[in-house]
């Protein structure tokens, strides 16, 4: 047996989904026209991703999020960058906020945040997480779930119970469409009595805004803790072409890598097709690539992939494009 049964939107107890002006991220793609303004509540991808779809039809948006910053638990840098998208559409963010109170009359929503503000929203979107989904019964099947409720398995995708196994979202996060489409394959392989293994060194994650945000591997303090001696070059894009031809001013990429072997542990990138080009940073990371063997492929011009040659290049101190400015200890 095998279950891939994911997850549900989560709820708030004081904002109550009705599919009609309060929505999930289910609901509200049923909607019929395009609405004058909604309410965004949850900062996390989910929020982001349609807090842009909706600034840039012309809606008028508002994002609250409880914790300090956008994106939270994801690397700062990503996070300032998020925000920075979003108010240039136009989006009121309010971090380090929640939702007093809201009540539904005449079809829009009437809001009060913690911090004393109030308006009225067409439409309100519950954008706060997901939780898992299991089938009535599952319980009795004696299978074993972790805290949050997620069903443990292993790298062959084989729960508790010897004969069942579990893919996708149940397992837990991260909660994407590729990783799960990865462990159905493994775990339908030793269903069919091969001897598979979900076991990589990194899965890519993408927040689909404009531009695009991507982001795969560790951080700089992860690899640290790790027992890398971890570092991080940042490169501003607005030296390369293709952002140039876009006419893209918000854009800049960052490389985690091992200061000693120089192989590349984590990659992050804020640019047009960034999607695209993620997976490459990906194949580095599971090869055990070095900067030096990045800096060595040859790109395509004028592409995005370029920044992946460039800034392999520049944490190596040879830039080809970027000036570097020398501080007094030597370092850039």
């Amino acid at each position: 047996m095998l279950l891939a049964t994911g997850t549900d939107p989560s709820d708030l107890h004081m904002i109550r989904v009705d599919g009609e002006v309060i929505h999930n991220n289910r609901t509200i793609m049923g909607l019929k026209k395009k609405p004058s303004s909604i309410l965004i509540v949850g900062g996390g991808y989910i929020g982001v991703e349609f807090a842009s779809i909706f600034a840039k039809i012309g809606v008028e948006v508002t994002v609250v999020e409880v914790m300090q910053n956008l994106l939270p638990g994801m690397d700062p840098d990503i996070s300032r960058a998020a925000e920075r998208i979003l108010r240039g559409l136009g989006v009121k963010i309010y971090t380090g906020t929640t939702v007093k109170s809201l009540s539904v009359k005449g079809g829009e929503a009437s809001v009060e945040l913690s911090g004393g503000d109030t308006f009225s929203v067409e439409k309100v979107l519950v954008a706060v997480g997901r939780k898992p989904k299991l089938i009535p019964g599952a319980e009795k099947l004696g299978v074993e779930l972790d805290e949050k409720g997620y069903i443990r398995v292993d790298r062959s995708m084989r729960t508790s119970h010897p004969n069942i196994y579990a893919s996708g979202d149940i397992t837990g996060p991260p909660l994407l469409a590729h990783r799960a489409f990865a462990q159905s394959l493994v775990a339908a392989e030793n269903i069919a009595g091969r001897n598979a293994a979900f076991d990589p060194k990194a899965i890519p994650s993408v927040i689909f805004t404009d531009p695009e945000i991507a982001f795969i591997g560790i951080s700089e303090d992860d690899a640290r803790k790790q027992g890398y001696r971890a570092r991080s070059v940042k490169l501003p894009l607005g030296g390369v072409a293709r952002m140039a031809i876009e006419n893209v001013d918000e854009g800049f990429a960052k490389i985690v890598f091992d200061e000693e072997t120089k192989e590349i542990l984590g990659f992050y990138v804020v640019a047009p097709h960034a999607s695209e080009i993620i997976s490459e940073a990906g194949l580095a990371i599971e090869m055990g690539a070095t900067l030096e063997d990045l800096s060595l492929t040859i790109h395509p011009h004028p592409t995005i992939s370029e920044v992946l040659e460039e800034i392999s290049e520049l944490a190596l101190g040879r830039p080809k494009h970027f000036f570097i400015r020398k501080r007094s200890s030597g370092s850039f």
